[in-house]
């Protein structure tokens, strides 16, 4: 597709759907997506997945077979398919599959494929195994009895490496029960009419992090991470948003201890209190203050023998003997 020719059928669709609101793709000569230099949170979030898959992936990104659930426009989805991966990409709205259809069809990207249909319909069946599959804001979108099937039907989809990307319920007023566990979480209202939103229905269903990863954990992910770079400085200060690295692997035992010796799984509990190294206690601090103003001597009395010996041996100071 020449320029003129991407610039007329750009165009057709802006006028039938609305412009891009969410991804600035060069297309071709000085056709954009949306516009020349401009570069927000959008763009920032596809060069960090990037990023993320190309260090985290075990093959090369144009060895790699993608899934990009809820594509929306098809940002992550095109860029990843410029370097090579073969990507599904599955989006349910109208407007967003003619949005990504039309930027394939400009950059001649054969092996991109974006289906039109919901994410809930997943199946290895229809859709095959995936090395690494996105499942980027979409989550947090879904209905109660919608959870924990769409995870295990990505579970069973992924067959290394998945990221997920969600918001996070901060309380677990509410709950839902599957397979003998409940996890936490609480309902939100959802509006159909915002195009990066739910397709129907009016609430969705967020789990708690404590839920989020015991549940990703029973649908069969054996490792989960938080990804903290690269940094996208507007999503970083949420403390109810977070992107996860989930990995399927082989469960290892342990052959250092019996097999009945062998330590339980443990889950994360929905209230768990945060703790500091007990030097970083205020107590400790103003402790050290004092000392620092008052000489050694009450350093010492502060402190405790123990305390002051520790101290003493760790920066080679004592002899082992306690201080008198």
């Amino acid at each position: 597709m020449n320029e003129d020719q991407a610039r007329a059928h750009k165009q057709e669709i802006v006028d039938r759907f609305g412009p891009w609101l969410s991804y600035n793709l060069h297309l071709v000569g000085d056709v954009y997506t949306i516009a020349p230099g401009r570069v927000g949170l959008g763009e920032r979030n596809i060069a960090r997945i990037l990023q993320l898959v190309s260090d985290n992936a075990r093959k090369p990104l144009d060895q790699l077979r993608i899934l990009d659930l809820g594509a929306h426009e098809g940002g992550y989805a095109i860029e990843l398919a410029r370097h090579g991966a073969e990507v599904v990409a599955v989006e349910a709205r109208d407007a967003h599959v003619a949005k990504g259809r039309f930027a394939k069809e400009c950059l001649g990207l054969e092996n991109l494929e974006i289906i039109h249909d919901d994410v809930r319909n997943l199946s290895v069946d229809r859709n095959g195994t995936f090395d690494v599959v996105l499942c980027l804001g979409i989550l947090y979108h879904l209905d109660a009895p919608d959870i924990v099937p769409f995870l295990n039907a990505v579970s069973a989809a992924s067959a290394d490496l998945t990221l997920l990307e969600t918001q996070m319920s901060l309380r677990g007023t509410d709950s839902i029960h599957s397979g003998g566990r409940t996890y936490s979480g609480r309902y939100f209202p959802e509006d159909t009419s915002q195009p990066g939103a739910a397709i129907e229905g009016n609430k969705a269903f967020w789990l708690t992090r404590s839920s989020l990863l015991n549940l990703l954990a029973d649908v069969g992910f054996t490792s989960v991470a938080q990804s903290l770079s690269p940094l996208v400085l507007k999503t970083a200060p949420l403390m109810d948003h977070a992107t996860f690295l989930a990995r399927k692997g082989t469960v290892q035992q342990m052959l250092s201890l019996s097999e009945w010796e062998r330590p339980s799984v443990q889950r994360w509990p929905e209230r768990m209190r945060r703790l500091a190294e007990p030097s970083q206690s205020m107590l400790r601090t103003v402790r050290d203050r004092v000392a620092q103003l008052t000489g050694r001597g009450f350093y010492q009395r502060l402190y405790g023998k123990e305390d002051a010996t520790r101290r003493s041996e760790t920066r080679g100071e004592g002899t082992g003997t306690p201080a008198k």
